[in-house]
């Protein structure tokens, strides 16, 4: 199967890019334990929280880590679909 590239489809990955991922889960309604601490997974019920949030930072893109599953996610892996 032949993948081509849609610029459109490059310009919403780029804008998706561009979602804090702190305001995201806000507005999500996620529990965060203090105003700088990790947020409480809303795939099950936490007694500590274990979802960190990290920024863009250098070399390193924005994303996310539950530390209890080990799943994670960042950014930059945006582009890898698009391809």
């Amino acid at each position: 199967m032949k993948q081509q590239n849609n610029p459109q489809m490059g310009e919403w990955f780029a804008r998706l890019k561009e979602i804090d991922l702190h305001d995201l889960a806000d507005r999500l309604g996620m529990q965060r334990h203090g105003k700088q601490g990790n947020y409480f997974s809303p795939a099950r019920k936490e007694t500590q929280a274990s979802l960190s949030i990290y920024p863009a930072k250098g070399t390193r893109a924005a994303g996310w880590k539950d530390h209890t599953s080990g799943d994670q996610w960042q950014h930059h892996r945006l582009g890898d679909l698009s391809a």
